[in-house]
């Protein structure tokens, strides 16, 4: 309204930047900005880990809001933003099945600037969701990379052997420390170093940013097994049928592991529908399409709705 005096907004961007010597004084500072009074409205940004793990030491704990995932109309605007084709980009993340990724900010910008310095997102599923695992890793110099991927696999094989999207903080720092020779300082440091990029704290521990990072670096540790010690993973409860909760980890599998690839072609073909076609030779994929089609009409199943 004209006349009406001005309402000062502070914002502070970055929050969790802010080195780990100088928070207290950061805090310190904030708090006796606030009683000033000059400002009307404050906005802190930061990483979602540190906000659950630093809230209390706020005198009065900011309100949280948390960015939604990105849409498509987002991602269309991103894309024009950069003067790029929204439609060829989409017809490559929909051949690799990736829609869910684009959600992810972080996600989009790999995999649109992969897609643009090569033309494409490559030949497999999981070669685009490494492009993004790595980037992320590579986002935390102060952790050597080998370290980072170590322990992200052990908390992914964790999480899919038990059939759950989150570890407790205490049972992902005690199955560091069985995994790696670190102490439980370092396992806590560790985890809170990959909370900054790859890894999100939860009401009650610790999960992957995307569900997808965890099941790619569970296939990564899966790969270097027998198929007879990998099966016994999988199966449920010995049954010999598997667990349905690896589906999407088996589909980035069988791109990696040729044994897993040709044992789940003959035995459970469903489960492999999500892998890029480029997995599979020509033989693999007669017998794959042939014991779908026999799968399909032993179950009275229609491969499409008409």
């Amino acid at each position: 309204m004209e006349g009406a005096p001005a309402e000062r907004v502070l914002i502070l961007d970055g929050v969790d930047e802010v080195p780990e010597t100088l928070k207290g004084r950061f805090v310190s500072d904030f708090d006796d900005t606030l009683k000033t009074g000059a400002y009307r409205h404050v906005l802190l940004t930061s990483r979602q880990a540190f906000y659950a793990a630093n809230r209390k030491l706020f005198r009065t704990a900011p309100e949280a809001f948390y960015i939604l995932g990105l849409g498509e109309r987002d991602v269309r605007a991103f894309v024009d933003h950069h003067g790029g084709s929204f439609e060829a980009f989409m017809a490559e993340i929909q051949r690799l099945q990736l829609s869910t990724e684009l959600g992810n900010p972080f996600a989009l910008e790999v995999l649109y600037r992969t897609f643009t310095d090569t033309g494409t997102l490559g030949r497999l599923r999981s070669e685009p969701v490494e492009h993004v695992v790595e980037s992320l890793i590579a986002s935390r110099p102060n952790v050597a990379a080998d370290r980072q991927r170590r322990a992200l696999r052990m908390l992914a094989i964790a999480m899919e052997t038990a059939c759950r999207n989150e570890l407790l903080a205490n049972e992902a720092a005690k199955l560091l420390q069985a995994a790696m020779p670190v102490t439980a300082q370092q396992a806590e440091e560790l985890l809170d170093e990959l909370t900054h990029s790859i890894l999100i704290r939860t009401p009650n521990g610790l999960s992957f940013q995307m569900r997808s990072f965890g099941e790619y670096l569970a296939a990564l540790e899966l790969r270097g097994m027998s198929l007879d010690r990998i099966q016994l993973l999988l199966n449920y409860e010995h049954t010999g049928i598997p667990n349905e909760s690896w589906r999407n980890c088996v589909s980035y599998l069988v791109e990696i592991h040729p044994g897993v690839r040709r044992s789940f072609a003959l035995k459970s073909p469903d489960w492999v529908m999500a892998a890029s076609p480029y997995a599979f030779s020509d033989d693999e994929r007669t017998t794959l399409v042939t014991r779908l089609l026999e799968q399909l009409a032993s179950r009275g199943q229609y491969i499409r709705r008409h």
